[in-house]
């Protein structure tokens, strides 16, 4: 089905939706669960069912470069192919048995035990951004603590300099805003993508060599040194999958935190509830991914023909899904647009499912429980602070959705007893 000249049944970059998406996903459900979108060339799936259909069907691949290529225009085209050695590698793109032996690798990295002993590392490095803060006066969350925490762990994890974490989150949110529909100039988008994608296949390189010189106990030279020869990685998997690593280990984890903490302020009965009952933290952590999916939308092509809402999808042709609409399915979630941190089940798809599951989803939990805790414990008031009438900021894009600022004032000591 071609996308030219269709209506746009609703325009996802509008600013006014981007603010606050929710009322037209629900529209979606009810009314397009299915649809072409022509800004995109993609169908996007809105429904919990179908969304998770695509996720575990064998007619949808994650494989999907040569889309991605395909938007560059032909005068970008041969420059923006440098960039394809270090994409088709990468877990998120891979499939059959690649897919499977890059995934044993990484998970061993973040199996339960591994993740056990990074607990100390994460809670040390949040105490030092908590540290930092100053009480009683506006500061911003999201520049101050959590656009630096993921970041600061998973260079920690991997062993490489925090020095360079401010280079590393700017290549990669370049590489980031290439991959998904971003507004603006797609040819800008590539060159500033392929000079990211040059510096990090650079710097991360001369790391590598430093670990196969001198091995150390990181994630890294683990990966560099992988002993079992089913498991082990070629040069471009190997700089392809840190690069994946440290990109998903910044985005998704620094949404969650956000808009944690942004619905814990807006709804202060369940802060409240959050704070005298510390064993709702997981359960917390969970609702916070159902009601606001860092990753609103991911993408996956159709290799087989398959029929979804009544519409016929051809092989070839790319789809949205929308993760954060399907975590707000009224068929599934009862009272959806509720934010309950005691909520259960919360069968939640912000890290997906079937063989593309996250990877990393143990550890983006886990430094949300460790920042979460000890907020709570050294701050007894986090108080919002921006103009309400002018509202936040938002990234100008669905396919993270994270506030750009999130000012808020603290206060450290004991909460005050109840009367």
């Amino acid at each position: 089905m071609s996308s030219l000249n269709l209506p746009i049944l609703h325009d996802l970059h509008d600013p006014q939706i981007i603010a606050d998406p929710y009322p037209t996903y629900a529209r979606m459900r009810r009314e397009h669960p299915v649809w072409l979108n022509p800004a995109s060339a993609s169908f996007t799936v809105s429904r919990y069912a179908d969304v998770e259909r695509v996720f575990k069907g064998s007619e949808f691949s994650n494989s999907r470069v040569d889309e991605l290529f395909s938007r560059v225009p032909p005068e970008s085209r041969s420059a923006a192919e440098a960039m394809r050695p270090l994409l088709e590698p990468r877990l998120l793109f891979t499939e059959g048995e690649r897919h499977a032996r890059i995934k044993r690798l990484l998970a061993q990295a973040f199996s339960p035990a591994h993740l056990s002993a990074y607990e100390c590392l994460i809670e040390a490095r949040i105490a030092f951004l908590l540290d930092r803060l100053p009480t009683g006066q506006p500061v911003d969350f999201v520049g101050q603590v959590s656009n630096q925490l993921p970041g600061m762990v998973i260079l920690s994890l991997l062993g490489l300099p925090l020095e360079e974490q401010d280079e590393m989150k700017d290549w990669t949110d370049n590489i980031y805003a290439w991959m998904g529909h971003f507004t603006g100039s797609i040819v800008q988008r590539t060159q500033q993508a392929l000079d990211a994608m040059q510096g990090l296949r650079c710097r991360l390189r001369e790391h590598i060599e430093d670990v196969r010189k001198t091995p150390r106990n990181d994630m890294l030279s683990a990966m560099v040194h992988a002993r079992d020869a089913g498991l082990l990685l070629d040069e471009d998997e190997l700089v392809a999958n840190v690069i994946g690593l440290v990109n998903a280990g910044q985005e998704t984890t620094a949404c969650l935190l956000a808009n944690g903490l942004l619905r814990l302020m807006q709804y202060p009965a369940q802060m409240a509830r959050l704070r005298g009952d510390p064993e709702l933290l997981d359960p917390a952590i969970e609702e916070m991914l159902r009601f606001d999916a860092p990753a609103q939308f991911v993408a996956r092509r159709v290799v087989e023909p398959v029929t979804l809402q009544g519409l016929t999808l051809d092989a070839g042709s790319m789809v949205a899904l929308g993760l954060a609409s399907a975590n707000r399915d009224e068929s599934v979630f009862e009272h959806a647009d509720v934010f309950d941190i005691g909520r259960t089940p919360n069968k939640h798809l912000a890290f997906g499912a079937g063989r593309h599951f996250c990877v990393g989803s143990g550890l983006a939990r886990l430094e949300a429980r460790a920042l979460f805790r000890a907020l709570l414990k050294n701050f007894s008031s986090i108080q919002p602070a921006w103009d309400s009438s002018a509202g936040l900021r938002w990234r100008p894009t669905l396919s993270f959705r994270c506030p750009l600022e999130l000012p808020v004032v603290i206060q450290s000591g004991l909460p005050a007893a109840s009367p």
